[in-house]
């Protein structure tokens, strides 16, 4: 019994071994940022509008120029020899911006955007993609979800890796430990 207590002492003990570290440690002090997109009007003969907003993973809202490009995605049915029409420019943000592009027509679209912080010391660069369709009656929209996968939230670093593994192992040697030391029914 007691060195039951004494292996559970020593996984306890390996909890408090782990450095707890912020997020922003992670990167050197540095806070990501995360660009999200949303596309409000993509209907058939009318202006793309896409709103790009830039969120840092502390809550707050960083300041910046925002990069953005629509352009349409080339179909197997059109020519290789024809560039699909892009509209592009650059803004400054400091939380939401809408964007208008060029009128849209039947097809897939692809939306980035690449955020540049204004305070470096701060703040991470980040950069995002979404595909969007129009279909070909006019006034109908599908908007394909996502485009952002998971979000960067200043994930664990090898630290919180070890001591999940450290916890792991001593919970399972102290089971194997307590299997061994019961006594079996003849």
């Amino acid at each position: 019994m007691i060195r039951k207590i004494a292996a559970l002492m020593v996984a306890a003990l390996a909890t408090l071994m782990v450095p707890f570290t912020s997020p922003a440690h992670a990167y050197g002090n540095k806070l990501p940022t995360a660009v999200h997109i949303k596309v409000v009007v993509a209907k058939k003969g009318e202006p793309l509008k896409v709103q790009f907003t830039v969120t840092a993973s502390d809550g707050s809202t960083p300041a910046g120029e925002l990069a953005y490009t629509i352009t349409r995605a080339a179909g197997a049915a059109r020519s290789a020899r024809v560039v699909a029409r892009a509209a592009s420019g650059s803004v400054s943000i400091a939380g939401s911006k809408t964007v208008t592009g060029q009128v849209a027509q039947a097809g897939s679209y692809v939306i980035t955007g690449h955020f540049s912080p204004s305070n470096t010391a701060k703040y991470l660069p980040s950069s995002n993609a979404k595909r969007t369709t129009v279909n070909g009656e006019k006034g109908q929209q599908n908007n394909n979800g996502g485009g952002s996968g998971l979000p960067n939230t200043g994930g664990p670093e090898l630290g919180w890796l070890i001591a999940g593994l450290v916890l792991a192992g001593a919970g399972a040697g102290t089971v194997a430990y307590a299997r061994r030391r019961t006594p079996t029914a003849a």
